[in-house]
């Protein structure tokens, strides 16, 4: 149900109290919750639709999800999903624990919601500075991940026309009549993201029985909110496919010069050793020549591997309009997703050239070691290594990332000694 670590939160809007009015105060309509959907005995499909509200409430909980709520008053469908909610296992259970978010205008009713002293941390309260209370209600409708309808009257309709025309994740329970169910027939599968079999588990003509029937609709829920996340998903895809970054594969005509970049690098290491390695008579310039070959070839390493991920990124991306099946292959890390700008390789190619140079200069420090620290023969020395400080440098522009994590978990200076120095003094 969730993206990452992230509870998805799911909006509860409606009402279930037959005597209120559709549409305006002045009307005398009567609240359609008995269509005659369940039964003629309004009482019997009032409580019937209460114990819907608390079994979504319940089966909810136990997906995982968060609420978002707005009014605590009896004649609202909210505290009956509430009540569900807070009766599940999973709350109690779950760690961290699914939170209902209550969103009130400041001029709003402050009464808090039956239970809500028994389970303070499962609350978290918003106050919009706004006094009129649709301000609030229609505003936090942009942090949630779906949302789901019961009964209602003309705001909850209103509600319902902008999830279907937004392509908000909805599921408007039909069965109890109210704008719930004149939503429901306003759903167009394929027009909008809501197929007919989810449509279909939105109404059902009889007698409400158990919470399978919530949990099926919790589950067309869920659908469309990974219908969503996935579109959403091929969407910033295509965003970075049409931007202004390269993304590894395509596009990135600053391939080819990197690449002659790297070649002429390493032809540059290869020629100073061809020059030097051996040669008594420019002994005296091998340490010289020892530091260039070892930056040019950090740098060729460095180079190479930032191509060579490029190359392989490129096997990897997948068709932004084809769907990813499965959440673990749809969860899995892709090397697709790491941008090459020309800065970046400037950077790789900077810290490539660090690597060699640090590298090798580890590697001759270790060779003086073992030769008692006779500077003097240090230009020989130098002349006859220089094909393996080549590879060296190399190796550690290849494998920089390592190189630098290597270095990092290194305690080259160990406190202990320092103190024990000190102390002695």
């Amino acid at each position: 149900m969730s993206e990452g670590s992230r509870r998805k939160r799911i909006a509860i809007v409606g009402s279930l109290d037959y005597k209120r009015n559709v549409g305006s105060d002045a009307t005398d309509q009567p609240h359609p919750l008995a269509l005659k959907i369940i039964n003629d005995d309004k009482d019997e499909s009032q409580a019937t639709a209460l114990e819907a509200a608390r079994a979504v409430g319940r089966a909810l909980a136990a997906s995982g999800c968060d609420l978002s709520v707005y009014s605590s008053g009896p004649k609202f469908v909210e505290c009956h999903v509430v009540e569900g909610f807070l009766a599940s296992d999973a709350v109690t259970n779950s760690d961290p624990k699914p939170l209902i978010h209550v969103h009130r205008p400041a001029s709003g009713d402050r009464e808090p919601f039956s239970k809500q002293a028994e389970h303070p941390e499962s609350f978290r309260e918003h106050i919009s500075p706004e006094e009129e209370w649709e301000v609030s209600f229609y505003r936090s409708l942009r942090r949630v991940d779906g949302i789901v309808i019961l009964g209602g009257g003309t705001s909850t309709f209103i509600t319902g026309m902008l999830a279907l025309a937004l392509h908000i994740p909805l599921v408007s329970v039909a069965d109890f009549g109210g704008s719930a169910y004149r939503i429901w027939s306003q759903i167009r599968p394929g027009v909008d993201r809501i197929t007919e079999a989810q449509r279909q588990r939105m109404f059902n003509s009889h007698t409400w029985v158990g919470d399978q029937r919530a949990y099926a609709l919790v589950d067309a829920l869920k659908e469309q909110i990974l219908r969503r996340d996935e579109l959403a998903k091929r969407a910033r895809l295509r965003e970075l496919l049409d931007s202004d970054f390269q993304l590894v594969g395509f596009r990135n005509e600053s391939l080819p010069r990197y690449a002659t970049l790297a070649a002429l690098m390493f032809m540059v290491a290869l020629l100073i050793v061809a020059a030097f390695w051996q040669h008594a008579a420019y002994a005296a310039y091998s340490p010289l020549s020892f530091v260039l070959m070892s930056l040019a070839a950090g740098i060729s390493g460095a180079l190479v591997r930032t191509i060579s991920d490029t190359l392989d990124g490129e096997k990897e991306l997948p068709d932004p309009d084809q769907p990813v099946a499965g959440a673990a292959q749809r969860d899995k890390p892709s090397r697709f997703s790491t941008l090459y700008t020309d800065s970046a390789i400037r950077v790789t190619a900077a810290l490539g050239l660090i690597a060699g140079g640090l590298a090798t200069l580890l590697f001759v420090v270790t060779q003086l070691s073992a030769a008692g620290g006779d500077v003097t023969v240090l230009p020989e020395q130098l002349a006859r290594l220089m094909p393996i400080g080549l590879g060296i440098a190399f190796i550690a522009g290849l494998t920089l990332d390592s190189f630098f994590r290597s270095l990092l978990q290194q305690n080259v200076l160990r406190a202990e000694v320092l103190k024990q120095r000190i102390q002695g003094s």
